[in-house]
C-alpha cells in the first residue's frame, strides 16, 4: 500500500508553481510566434481577481485576446494601458460568474464605457468574470420559489442573456422586444432588491447605527480618559521633579550654612 505524503506533494506543487511564476516574470520566456499557426486564435482567460503581473507578460505573446475579471479584480484596471498598447482584444469579465444574483446592466455598461476610454471600443468584448460552472443551470425549473426573490436571481442561462443584453447596450445595437423586456425587468429587480425589507431592514440599520454610535462614544471616552490620565501622570512627574529640586535647593542652603558655621568656628 502506497503511503500518501501531503507535505511531499505540497512541496512539489510549490516547486512547480514557483517555476511557472519565475517563467512569467522572465520577459525572455515568450511564445514563439513562428510556431503558432496563423489560423489559431489563442485566448487566455484569468479568473478570480486580478492578474496585473501576468497581463504585462501576456500582452507580449502571440495570443489573440485576454479575458480579465472586472467583478472581483478591480485592480485589472491598472492593466488597461498595457492592453491598449498591444494589439490584443480584451474580453471584459463584467457579469459575475461566481454567484447567483442578477447583474446591474446599466452599471456594467458604465464600467465598459470607462474601460473604452483606454482600450479602443472595437477591441473590447463582453463576457463573464469566470466560467459559469459555479452557478446552477437555469431559473426555468424554479417553480416553487418566491417570485420576488426569483427576480433577483440569475443562473447560467440567464447570465448569458445578461452578457448579450450588456453587449447590445454597450455597442448601441437595437434591442428586440424580448431584450427590452429583460432590461426593464433587470432595472425593476435591482431597484426592488435595493429597497426590499428582506434585504434592507430599517430596524437592523437603526440598531447598527446605534451600536456604531455607542462604540464611537466609548472610543472617544477611552481616548479622553487616556488623555486625562496622561495629563495627570505628567503633573505628578512635574510635581515630583519640583519636589526633588526643592530638596536639592534646601540641601544646598544647609551646606552653605554648615560651611559658614565652620568658617566662623575656624576664625574664632
Amino acid at each position: 500500500m502506497t503511503r500518501f505524503s501531503f507535505s511531499k506533494t505540497y512541496s512539489q506543487f510549490l516547486e512547480n508553481f514557483n517555476k511557472i511564476e519565475n517563467a512569467l516574470k522572465d520577459e525572455t520566456v515568450k511564445l514563439d510566434s513562428e510556431k503558432v499557426a496563423s489560423n489559431v486564435k489563442i485566448i487566455v482567460a484569468t479568473y478570480f481577481d486580478h492578474s496585473v503581473e501576468a497581463t504585462k507578460v501576456l500582452v507580449n505573446t502571440p495570443i489573440s485576446a485576454i479575458a480579465l475579471d472586472f467583478v472581483y479584480g478591480k485592480k485589472n484596471l491598472e492593466s488597461l494601458e498595457a492592453v491598449a498598447n498591444s494589439d490584443k482584444k480584451l474580453l471584459v469579465g463584467i457579469v459575475d460568474g461566481r454567484n447567483i444574483w442578477i447583474n446591474d446592466s446599466e452599471k456594467s455598461v458604465e464600467t465598459l464605457n470607462e474601460i473604452s476610454k483606454v482600450v479602443p471600443k472595437d477591441r473590447l468584448r463582453v463576457g463573464t468574470s469566470s466560467s459559469l460552472l459555479h452557478t446552477p443551470y437555469t431559473l426555468k425549473y424554479e417553480e416553487k420559489m418566491d417570485s420576488e426573490i426569483k427576480s433577483w436571481l440569475s443562473y447560467a442561462v440567464e447570465k448569458l442573456d445578461e452578457v448579450n443584453l450588456i453587449n447590445k447596450l454597450f455597442f448601441g445595437i437595437e434591442l428586440s422586444e424580448k431584450e427590452q423586456s429583460i432590461l426593464d425587468a433587470n432595472k425593476k429587480a435591482n431597484e426592488s432588491r435595493r429597497t426590499s425589507t428582506r434585504v434592507t431592514d430599517i430596524a437592523v440599520i437603526e440598531s447598527l447605527v446605534l451600536n456604531l454610535s455607542q462604540e464611537l462614544h466609548l472610543k472617544r471616552e477611552l481616548k479622553l480618559n487616556t488623555l486625562n490620565f496622561n495629563i495627570h501622570l505628567l503633573q505628578l512627574q512635574q510635581s515630583e521633579v519640583s519636589h526633588k529640586l526643592l530638596k536639592l535647593e534646601r540641601r544646598e542652603e544647609i551646606s552653605k550654612l554648615e560651611i559658614s558655621l565652620l568658617m566662623n568656628i575656624t576664625n574664632s
